[in-house]
């Protein structure tokens, strides 16, 4: 994958570009929901894709492909720099990038411990009883991205994430529907936080 990025930013250069960035990002894992009780679905899931912003002749250009592919990768960053070409047209002054510290950075979170099937199933035990309908949904996926730029910054960073979505109907036909949905997500060391203090319970 580095070698991928580092010719999509010399390619970018070459093309007349003063200033490229090319990300890759990934996505992958599995999610599961069960629905009053009863399994509704598992599945496992995976995305990948590159971005590509250019910097050319005054203007500002973005494209991006759903595979990391190299010729891909190349048509998308000629895509950039033709569109910051086109953009400097309409102008009235250049782009100007400010100055910072760059960096070349790898960080890595711990892996997710968590099967969202059991999990669903688990806390469907904890929902109040005589609901007309409650579906709880839960997903665990990791992302990865690799970050480079023409003056030098390099970032790596792999962090896994966990996901729950729950919808809890409740009816009465003298008062009708009541609804709730909770929406909970994080990362490694928020989902620890939240058990430490004591609240990663029961919905």
């Amino acid at each position: 994958m580095e070698d991928l990025l580092r010719r999509a930013v010399d390619y970018g250069l070459s093309l007349g570009a003063s200033y490229v960035e090319v990300r890759w990002q990934r996505d992958g894992g599995v999610a599961a929901a069960v629905r009053n009780g009863q399994y509704e679905l598992s599945a496992s899931f995976s995305s990948e894709g590159v971005a590509v912003r250019a910097v050319a002749g005054g203007g500002m250009g973005f494209a991006a492909v759903p595979k990391a592919e190299l010729e891909e990768v190349l048509a998308a960053v000629e895509r950039a720099v033709k569109l910051a070409k086109a953009a400097a047209r309409a102008r009235k002054g250049p782009v100007a990038l400010s100055e910072e510290k760059l960096a070349k950075v790898s960080y890595s979170l711990p892996a997710v411990e968590l099967d969202p099937l059991e999990l669903v199933k688990t806390l469907d035990g904890y929902a109040a009883g005589g609901l007309a309908v409650r579906r709880l949904y839960a997903s665990v996926w990791t992302t990865e991205k690799r970050i480079l730029t023409s003056d030098g910054a390099d970032v790596y960073s792999r962090v896994p994430r966990a996901y729950l979505f729950g919808m809890f109907i409740a009816h009465e036909p003298s008062l009708g529907s009541l609804q709730r949905d909770i929406f909970l997500g994080g990362t490694t060391p928020r989902l620890r936080e939240r058990r430490r203090e004591g609240r990663g319970g029961g919905v």
